[in-house]
């Protein structure tokens, strides 16, 4: 092919996927009705929202003639909605958080009175969304940040009830190798989930799915696991995930976290029935079994304005490094054998303001996965242990919406 044609077709490929459809972002959407105090419905009343995470800043509305108005294609964040009509006064619903992939219902009762009256309510947001019979919960950062988890969107769903996973993770300790969501003691495989970010499937295509990305938690704000009425729009009938990427803004902001776990820390069940199996110790009088060698974890991300407005950055890493030790192995020095381990991730994404009511973001993110030693109890480390190097762990996509 010549190379011209060649850049037509890198061209065309990059017009497609700026011409995504908003529908493939994580959506949410604010709806209700709205009456006098005589419990009339009220058409023409003018319904805004506003949120930082708003690319216009504001959305609005006009109720029907059944008083009823609907918001769409809104993303997670704080919001505050407000409700003007001629002749009544003016009614807000004070800040409040909008989660992800929900509807939240937000009704008003507007009384006649001065256009300069305003009436503030307040109260708790909306937890039950009355629109749709799907179930979806949502992680938000604080949740990721504050529950002791692997960081894994297979650890962290552990938490969604309903969720197991096909083998335990406890602190991080499986987190080098795919493990499995299912439902309710349903059938596992990476084949019955969907993993997207923002929408995009990014689901593997080896061994049926079963080897998948690896994802930075710090890349996220939000994670959604939908674990019933799930869309016809997906042919897998277990989780649905969906997981709500950071964006720069326009004041610098960033995270760091760091996380060390000898294996010192964890208990000694070297019992009767090990000792009856053959299992021994190694030269240092550690016993020959399945532990914890150690687990270290390190990430940073930064985000912020390359051009005030316009122009956003995010950028984002991640070292994780989970090594155990494999029963009843022994290097050629006497100390036992280990499986070791490290997955780094590293991620940048950028945002372009094209107008008020149209931004592009791209984004690209690789992965690179190591394991020096994939060998089971009584190899020999020295001869049969099997170095896995990475495949092609990347990521990209570049919607416009």
């Amino acid at each position: 092919m010549a190379r011209k044609d060649v850049g037509l077709a890198v061209c065309f490929a990059l017009g497609c996927l700026l011409a995504l459809p908003t529908t493939a972002h994580a959506q949410s959407t604010i709806a209700g009705t709205v009456k006098d105090m005589s419990g009339g419905v009220l058409p023409g009343v003018t319904v805004e929202v506003t949120s930082p995470a708003l690319i216009e800043g504001t959305k609005a509305a006009t109720t029907d003639s059944g008083g009823a108005y609907r918001i769409v294609d809104l993303r997670p964040g704080m919001y505050t909605v407000k409700f003007t009509l001629s002749g009544f006064a003016t009614v807000e619903r004070a800040a409040f958080q909008l989660l992800s992939d929900f509807n939240a219902r937000i009704d008003a009762e507007m009384k006649v009175g001065a256009l300069a009256e305003t009436i503030t309510v307040t109260g708790a947001a909306p937890i039950v969304d009355v629109s749709s019979a799907s179930h979806v919960a949502v992680l938000d950062r604080e949740a990721i940040d504050n529950v002791p988890t692997a960081k894994t969107i297979q650890g962290l769903g552990q938490l969604i009830l309903g969720v197991s996973l096909s083998a335990p993770d406890v602190g991080g300790t499986a987190g080098a190798m795919q493990t499995y969501m299912s439902l309710r003691g349903g059938s596992v495989g990476a084949a019955n989930n969907t993993v997207m970010v923002d929408g995009m499937v990014i689901n593997g295509f080896m061994a049926n799915g079963a080897v998948q990305t690896y994802t930075n938690d710090a890349d996220f704000q939000e994670m959604t696991y939908q674990t019933a009425g799930i869309g016809a729009e997906r042919s897998a009938g277990g989780v649905t995930l969906n997981l709500v990427p950071k964006e720069g803004g326009n004041n610098f902001s960033g995270t760091a976290n760091a996380a060390y776990r000898p294996g010192g820390l964890q208990g000694d069940n070297y019992s009767e029935r090990f000792k009856t199996w053959g299992l021994v110790r190694d030269k240092n009088g550690d016993p020959a079994i399945n532990r914890v060698k150690r687990i270290s974890d390190v990430t940073g991300s930064e985000g912020g304005p390359i051009k005030k407005d316009r122009l956003w950055f995010f950028v984002s890493g991640r070292d994780f490094q989970p090594i155990n030790t494999v029963p009843d192995t022994f290097l050629d020095d006497g100390t036992q054998g280990v499986d070791d381990n490290y997955i780094r991730n590293a991620m940048v994404r950028l945002t372009y303001q094209a107008s008020p009511r149209h931004k592009f973001g791209a984004y690209y993110e690789k992965v690179f996965k190591w394991r020096g030693h994939d060998m089971a109890a009584k190899s020999d480390p020295e001869t049969t242990g099997v170095v896995w190097r990475s495949p092609n762990y990347s990521t990209m996509s570049a919607p416009g919406r």
